[in-house]
C-alpha cells in the first residue's frame, strides 16, 4: 500500500472528514450547494416524523457499507442479547456500564489503537526506517493475499465474542 497523504483516501477512506472538509470548505468558498443542505434539513423533519432516529439515518446515508455493517451488526447483536435476556427471565438493566457496551468500547479502543500502529508503520517505512511493505502479510502467505474468509471469520468471531459478553452479568450473578 502506498501512503497517500492528506484527508481520506481511495484506500483508507475518512467519510466523516471528508464531509466536514466539504461543509467548511463551501462556507468558506460561499459555493455550498444551499439547495442540497436545505432538502437534507427537510428530509431529517420527514424522517423524525416517522419515527425514525434522524442522526442514525444520517449517519447511515453517508457512511461506506463496509462502516455500515458493522453498525448494523453491533445492532443486530444488541438485539439478540435483549430478545434473549427477555427469554430467559434476566433482568437487562440498560446502562452506559452494561457489559455488552464495556466490551464494544474495548474492540472500538483496540481499532483506534490498532489503526494508529498502522500509521506509525507506515510513518516509519517513509522514512526509510523499516523495509517497504515490512508488515505484508499478503507477500509472506499468497494464499491469504486475496482470501477475505480470514477476515469473515475473525469479524463473526468478534460478533459471537460480543454476544456472549454482553448476556454475562457484569458482576457475581449466575453464569450461562
Amino acid at each position: 500500500m502506498q501512503w497517500i497523504q492528506g484527508i481520506g483516501s481511495e484506500r483508507a477512506a475518512a467519510p466523516q472528514a471528508q464531509l466536514m472538509s466539504t461543509v467548511i470548505n463551501g462556507i468558506l468558498t460561499r459555493k455550498l450547494p444551499w439547495g442540497l443542505v436545505m432538502l437534507g434539513v427537510f428530509l431529517v423533519i420527514v424522517v423524525e416524523l416517522l419515527g425514525i432516529r434522524s442522526l442514525a439515518f444520517a449517519v447511515g446515508a453517508y457512511l461506506s457499507i463496509g462502516t455500515t455493517l458493522a453498525i448494523f451488526v453491533g445492532g443486530a447483536m444488541r438485539w439478540l442479547v435483549e430478545r434473549s435476556t427477555k427469554r430467559t427471565g434476566q433482568a437487562h438493566i440498560e446502562s452506559d456500564v452494561s457489559p455488552g457496551s464495556l466490551f464494544a468500547s474495548g474492540l472500538i479502543a483496540a481499532g483506534g489503537i490498532m489503526g494508529l500502529l498502522g500509521i506509525g508503520v507506515k510513518l516509519l517505512e517513509a522514512t526509510g526506517k523499516l523495509p517497504e511493505n515490512a508488515l505484508a502479510w499478503g507477500q509472506k502467505f499468497p494464499a491469504m493475499a486475496n482470501n477475505n474468509v480470514l477476515a469473515v471469520i475473525t469479524f463473526l468471531l468478534l460478533a459471537v465474542s460480543l454476544y456472549y459478553f454482553a448476556r454475562k452479568p457484569l458482576e457475581g450473578g449466575k453464569k450461562d
